[in-house]
């Protein structure tokens, strides 16, 4: 429940303010195109919500069937809109917290080698053997943790 928590205010707080980094990071890639698709949706997902909203609630008080069936047709547009904008958050959510499960298992893994092997090295005095374990795979865990936190753009 927390993690889905997490992931919504991600989506909401990180996802969300990168329109103008999707922007200047396109450069014709399909994946990125979806991408800086989808972040463009917001604005447009309250416009589209509002729009399925005030059909509907002119459906209501609508007498001519010709009016009554264009309007069902715009409430269908807009909620085809509100749909693909909801698929394709979810696909930034999933990515993000698939990028996320990854940078946390690395982390363990640092904090782990970090206590159990570096530490107790200086400790006995075998400060080179302690150097080489952070100058090796920890540097490549912070390398690694560091590309990622750049892939979701902390």
């Amino acid at each position: 429940m927390m993690k889905k928590y997490v992931l919504a205010l991600l989506a909401v707080g990180l996802v969300f303010p990168m329109i103008a980094q999707a922007e200047s990071a396109v450069a014709g890639n399909p994946d990125q195109e979806k991408c800086r698709s989808m972040l463009h949706y917001p604005p447009a997902i309250g416009d589209s919500l509002s729009s399925a909203r005030s059909n509907l609630l002119a459906l209501i008080d609508e007498a001519d069937a010709a009016l009554q069936i264009q309007k069902q047709g715009q409430i269908k547009v807009a909620s085809a809109q509100v749909d693909a904008y909801v698929d394709n958050a979810s696909d930034v959510v999933r990515q993000l917290e698939n990028k996320l499960n990854e940078f946390s298992s690395v982390w363990e893994a640092f904090k782990n080698t970090r206590e159990s092997q570096i530490i107790p090295a200086i400790q006995s005095g075998n400060r080179e053997g302690a150097r080489q374990i952070a100058e090796g795979i920890q540097a490549d865990r912070i390398k690694r943790m560091r590309e990622l936190l750049a892939e979701m753009k902390f």
